[in-house]
């Protein structure tokens, strides 16, 4: 709501900018993004002077501060003043950060909410309209800083036209540069790229450590040789494509680098604060000490890192590294090296490293989805002196980034940096803005659940049953094992250990149940309990204070499997619960889908008509019992979704499934909600066993 909006600032520190990109980049953050206030820290106090035509434009919209001596003076009223004074001549950043504590002063005192720190080469990137205000506005009152990822941008010097583009990146490297190699954490789930991702961060939450020492480069540094050496390393969830693709970054670096890398610069994206949180600048890519491992979902905000412009603003950079004292840099092998080279060495490994000359590669990246395109409007690209309102807002060519993760922000349970490509459908995205609670509401209210063809997207639910395929296999890598696990057979041990009529049992062919996988593997945790779909069953319960997880399931019903006789959830986790349910295998009637009958949450029955056998032979005993009861016809509704698709319903809702007639496994992901102020009894010794309830505790 546009009350709740408050003012926004960014904060920035720059020397050497070309004027037509410091035109741009205040364009773009002012009159597109909407915020009211930019703190430009200028390093060198001339350049100040040299831009003012720029900066007149905006008047008092934006602040401009010279780092001269009275600034210097004013360094030591800063918190880290004393651990940063003896870099403070040599060191950018140390400078930049004293910068930020700053501008969170004065914007404070300015009556602005938050405060975002980016570079002059950076944009803030909101697709869809959205305004800074607006995006500040929606973050939950009790998150104090954000973090953003940051894509990183590829010069691109094709053939014939290698000069002329040159020029234009000499020129504006946001009118330049289209082309960005995606944050390497969109690609910890879904991409086929997980054993290389997942678990590569060193302490600090920076996934880039020091060349050769830490685990995220020993495997990027495997990879690039195993790939070099023509091996299969293209696992079943994995897209050929992008694994070639992702391939093509590392295997160059590795090969002029000596060192495997996909971002040639800082992967740890960039953040924003709070200013009434008390809050402190932590390095300049992060305030305070908390949630430094959690981002905010990247289809929604993240930040454009056009790091590397020319090739003279990639020398002029390098040079400036040779008098750093830092040792920031000394991550990046391109830096590392870089500063070493003359300017003929640093042309060639421009070329051979940083740009693009291909444009037939530059497609292939696209098209696999490790890269996207973002081009900036033409009215932020206008010249300084067009005399052209910056701020007039049109249309704006809308980013390619379909295929870049949307995920809620996940904390330390969920893996560390852990972001999802979690795609809601349309219709549950509305459902969730408030377009169609009503209608949705009086639907679910009627029949007692819902059926979207498409929840997840399909790549998402391949992960998923790769990972379930590990935990079925013995395999964890929480760590921890769930709170039920099939029993794993060894044959030569346990026939010989059952009885006869054990052994007749089992010739049966088993349904498999896994109950809280959460907590034995990273992604299922991620997705069970991501805040997107936690809002969808709030939005459709109709629960102001929102939905926690009680408890997850996955029901595995190989080829001629069972039947799942007809229940309701209450019976087993109490009254209140809803429960979503994902399909992760595409569907067909003969697998013994699961079944809904319509509009029973409405019957009244008996205690003992509720707790039925599970396995039972005639799975709808209970379900013709309490129609009985209650005088009511059974009204059945399968659902048949392709893969990613699902449904919610009410606890109180009958549903069962049919034995599995067909030749493919069905494998289902359920995630039983209740309110987020209230929980309700544990009906069953099971259930007070997960929640850690003593039995002589039953409540």
């Amino acid at each position: 709501m546009a009350s709740l909006e408050a003012p926004c600032a960014v904060v920035s520190t720059l020397r050497g900018i070309p004027k037509a990109e410091l035109s741009t980049w205040l364009s773009y953050h002012l009159g597109e993004c909407r915020f009211s206030r930019v703190y430009l820290f200028f390093d060198d106090p001339a350049e100040l002077a040299e831009s003012q035509d720029v900066l007149s434009h905006w008047g008092p919209q934006v602040v401009s501060i010279a780092a001269d001596a009275q600034l210097h003076e004013e360094y030591k009223s800063c918190t880290r003043f004393e651990a940063l004074r003896a870099h403070l001549g040599e060191d950018w950043l140390a400078r930049q950060e004293l910068h930020v504590e700053l501008a969170m002063r004065r914007a404070e005192l300015e009556g602005c909410g938050w405060l975002l720190h980016i570079d002059l080469d950076e944009l803030f990137l909101l697709p869809g309209g959205m305004t800074a205000p607006a995006h500040f506005a929606g973050v939950a009152p009790d998150r104090c800083t954000i973090a953003y990822l940051n894509h990183e941008g590829v010069p691109e010097l094709d053939g014939s036209c290698a000069r002329e583009a040159g020029a234009l990146l000499e020129a504006n490297r946001f009118d330049a540069v289209s082309l960005f190699r995606r944050n390497p954490h969109c690609f910890a789930a879904g991409q086929g790229l997980d054993d290389l991702l997942l678990g590569g961060e060193d302490t600090d939450g920076n996934i880039w450590a020091q060349c050769g020492r830490s685990k995220w480069q020993r495997g990027l540094d495997e990879f690039a040789k195993a790939v070099g050496d023509g091996a299969d390393v293209t696992p079943s969830q994995a897209s050929v494509a992008s694994r070639r693709s992702f391939a093509f970054w590392v295997q160059r670096a590795k090969q002029h680098l000596g060192c495997g890398q996909y971002f040639l610069a800082y992967a740890n994206g960039k953040s924003a604060v709070r200013l009434s949180s008390g809050a402190s600048p932590n390095g300049v890519h992060r305030f305070g000490t908390q949630d430094l491992r959690r981002y905010w979902n990247p289809q929604e905000a993240a930040v454009l890192h056009y790091a590397h412009g020319s090739t003279s603003t990639v020398t002029a950079k390098l040079r400036r590294l040779r008098n750093s004292t830092g040792v920031w840099w000394q991550s990046f092998a391109l830096y590392t090296k870089g500063r070493e080279l003359d300017d003929r060495q640093l042309e060639d490994l421009y070329r051979e490293v940083i740009a693009l000359e291909d444009s037939a590669e530059a497609r292939r990246q696209v098209d696999s989805g490790i890269c996207f395109r973002f081009r900036i409007a033409a009215r932020h690209s206008l010249s300084w002196s067009s005399g052209q309102d910056p701020s007039s807002r049109g249309a704006e060519e809308a980013p390619d980034i379909a295929g870049c993760p949307e995920a809620p922000p996940l904390d330390a349970q969920g893996g560390p940096g852990l972001v999802l490509p979690l795609t809601i459908s349309e219709s549950w995205r509305l459902l969730t803005s408030g377009a169609l609670v009503d209608g949705w509401q009086a639907a679910f209210a009627a029949d007692g659940f819902l059926i979207e063809k498409q929840v997840l997207p399909s790549a998402l639910c391949d992960a998923l049953v790769a990972r379930l395929d590990a935990m079925l296999a013995g395999e964890f890598d929480t760590g921890q094992v769930p709170d039920k696990m099939p029993r794993v057979e060894h044959p030569q041990v346990d026939v010989e250990a059952r009885s006869d009529a054990q052994q007749s049992r089992k010739k049966r062919i088993q349904v498999q149940q896994v109950v809280n996988a959460w907590k034995g593997d990273r992604l299922f945790n991620a997705v069970v309990h991501s805040d997107e779909l936690g809002k969808l069953v709030a939005a459709v319960a109709g629960w102001p204070s929102g939905a926690r997880v009680l408890q997850d399931q996955v029901w595995c019903k190989p080829p001629g499997s069972g039947t799942l006789a007809f229940h309701r959830d209450t019976a087993y986790m109490g009254m209140g619960v809803h429960t979503m349910w994902l399909a992760l295998d595409d569907l067909t009637h003969d697998m013994g889908p699961l079944e809904y009958a319509r509009g029973s949450h409405l019957w009244t029955t008996t205690e003992a008509a509720q707790i039925p056998n599970l396995y039972a032979k005639d799975p709808r005993y209970v379900l013709r019992a309490a129609a009985k009861n209650c005088r009511s016809k059974v009204d059945l509704v399968p659902v048949i979704v392709q893969r990613g698709g699902g449904s919610i319903h009410n606890g109180l809702t009958y549903h069962g499934s049919d034995a599995n007639r067909a030749d493919r496994v069905r494998r289902g992901l359920g995630i039983h909600f209740v309110a987020r102020d209230g929980l309700p009894d544990a009906p069953t010794a099971f259930a007070r066993s997960i929640r850690g309830i003593p039995e002589t505790d039953k409540r």
